[in-house]
């Protein structure tokens, strides 16, 4: 009797824990929401974040209070997706960040995150121009020279490169 409460109980923590991991990934409709706001698969940005941030992620994409309030839930939603990319904690980011694109990073959370990081109106997120083509150095030159809201902006050409190699590495 002893050995089958045992076994009962081995395998009731067993699919508690399976879950607990299956909560922490992004449903579908999570990815439609994130691709629609963002440009970006939940897939990919979960790649940067642990399971207790994809949890929460999936919370705030899914919290009911605000199933009438979307604007405030996309509020809460672009807040935290800019800390998890912005990534602060430079320790756990750089096991995070492909050394290629870590100059670009940089450049971009230097110049560009206000209003590229999670996107605005006027302009696009780095996923949502990631996906629909990435610019190259020269690209970027032309558009931050001349068709940029906060035109002109001057970056080296080392930094239009590493910037347009960090842009392509989102997609």
């Amino acid at each position: 009797m002893r050995r089958s409460v045992r076994f009962a109980l081995a395998m009731a923590v067993a699919v508690l824990q399976a879950g607990a991991v299956l909560a922490a990934e992004l449903s579908s409709a999570d990815d439609r929401y994130l691709e629609s706001q963002y440009g970006a698969t939940g897939r990919k940005a979960a790649l940067k974040m642990d399971p207790q941030g994809r949890a929460k992620l999936h919370d705030l994409i899914n919290d009911r209070s605000l199933r009438d309030y979307s604007a405030v839930r996309d509020a809460h939603v672009a807040d935290f997706m800019y800390d998890v990319l912005k990534c602060t904690d430079e320790q756990s980011c750089a096991a995070r960040v492909d050394p290629k694109v870590a100059p670009g990073r940089v450049v971009a959370f230097r110049s560009c995150d206000a209003c590229h990081l999670t996107g605005t109106a006027a302009a696009p997120s780095f996923f949502k121009m990631a996906k629909s083509g990435a610019p190259d150095a020269a690209q970027l030159q032309k558009a931050l020279a001349t068709g940029h809201e906060m035109s002109p902006i001057h970056l080296q050409p080392d930094d239009l490169a590493n910037l347009a190699d960090f842009i392509r590495s989102l997609r």
